[in-house]
């Protein structure tokens, strides 16, 4: 069993055809792909041969998420800074 690791900065950030790669060897599925690194591929998901990135619709897409801000690293600091450490410590304890 392979384990997956959280990574550091945001995941709108890793490069697309890493994100490709990833699909290609079975650690993420093209769905995820799309909702947690904002990477669209075009092909067949059964087929890992026939998968590309489209790269007008993952900048779209990264664009999207990003506007939202619930991937994004900073949006997620800018949260945590709205805090004491005190404070943003016990809530993680919970």
């Amino acid at each position: 069993m392979r384990q997956g690791g959280g990574g550091y900065g945001s995941p709108l950030d890793r490069p697309a055809e890493k994100v490709l790669a990833d699909v290609c060897d079975g650690f993420v599925t093209a769905r995820r792909a799309e909702d947690a690194y904002g990477v669209v591929l075009t092909g067949d998901p059964d087929r890992w041969e026939t998968l590309a990135v489209d790269e007008q619709a993952t900048a779209g897409r990264r664009a999207q998420l990003r506007a939202q801000g619930w991937l994004d690293r900073d949006a997620d600091d800018a949260t945590r800074a709205g805090r004491d450490e005190r404070s943003w410590w016990l809530a993680a304890a919970i």
